[in-house]
């Protein structure tokens, strides 16, 4: 006697049927009953989503457009008008990005309200600013000539291709709020740890170091790597907080802060690379999204009894 599949029940006025060949579990029968369509996104939260895949892109830009800014700055040639009237040029231009990157970043503090203990917080960020600032100040020479044997040449295709590791590592659905709450423990005492992806970190502080590596100053070294730990090793717990408290309402703050970082970017660039860029930007984050959108009507997916039980 032929035994009855997991999914078959008695009774079953569509699987209990039999087709010509004097089967009652078709394939296709199968399919019709438990396939569906998942819920459909809308193409605007779609777009919100691909914005952390954008201030990603942008801080990487970013952090080379101002190795290349201090490099200009600090150049060792003889002293003329025309020097002299670049590297002020280059100066104002990279205060001027900065500018904008602090206002991104008063903005995220401004919206940055977690459970997690304000006082516990600034305590352990006080402490990792002392840390840093002292740690740095004596590995500053250390760096400068860590890499005085390589070529520039070898040095730029390094850093580059460990920042596009750094792009492809990084935890996007923690950038965007999805996962790994630091304050989900209910410790509020506990120093948060790095959620963000601990190769795209590593990636990201590789490349850091090789480009210190190519400036002049001690005090050039100590301020880029300084820099570099604010964008990749602080800004994205920030994000992420931000990401969630803004998830109901003030959805326009993560576009506000993509834009001040953009802009901070293509103040440093050429117009070459500006095109580059914006291109690059549209593509992350209006056509790729759009794509998206257009699939979700193929999307299907099948769920039974065979699946693994959830609570």
């Amino acid at each position: 006697m032929k035994k009855r599949r997991l999914w078959l029940e008695p009774g079953d006025p569509v699987l209990s049927k039999p087709t010509e060949e004097g089967r009652s579990d078709t394939y296709d029968a199968i399919f019709e009953r438990f396939s569906s369509s998942p819920s459909r996104k809308s193409l605007r939260l779609l777009v919100f989503d691909s914005l952390v895949v954008g201030q990603e892109f942008v801080l990487t830009c970013l952090l080379l457009a101002c190795h290349r800014a201090a490099l200009s700055v600090e150049a060792k040639t003889e002293e003329s008008t025309k020097i002299n009237e670049i590297r002020q040029y280059e100066l104002n231009r990279l205060l001027k990005s900065i500018v904008f990157v602090w206002l991104s970043f008063l903005l995220m503090i401004f919206h940055n309200e977690s459970s997690y203990s304000r006082k516990s917080k600034v305590r352990h960020r006080l402490s990792d600013g002392i840390f840093m600032a002292i740690f740095l100040r004596f590995l500053a020479a250390v760096l400068k000539t860590l890499t005085a044997s390589y070529s520039s040449d070898t040095v730029h295709a390094l850093a580059i291709s460990s920042l596009f590791l750094h792009l492809l590592a990084c935890d996007y659905s923690y950038a965007n709020g999805l996962c790994g709450d630091t304050a989900s423990d209910g410790d509020s005492k506990r120093r948060p740890t790095f959620q963000g992806g601990t190769m795209s970190l590593t990636a990201a502080f590789f490349a850091t170091i090789l480009l210190a590596s190519r400036l002049e100053s001690n005090g050039a070294v100590y301020i880029f790597i300084c820099f570099s730990m604010t964008l990749f090793a602080l800004y994205p717990a920030g994000r992420h907080q931000v990401a969630i408290n803004t998830k109901e309402s003030n959805r326009w703050v993560p576009l506000v802060i993509t834009i001040l970082l953009t802009l901070a970017t293509l103040i440093l660039l050429e117009p070459l690379e500006i095109v580059t860029v914006v291109i690059t930007l549209v593509l992350l984050c209006v056509l790729v999204p759009f794509w998206n959108f257009l699939l979700q009507s193929s999307k299907i997916s099948l769920r039974g009894p065979w699946d693994i039980a959830h609570v």
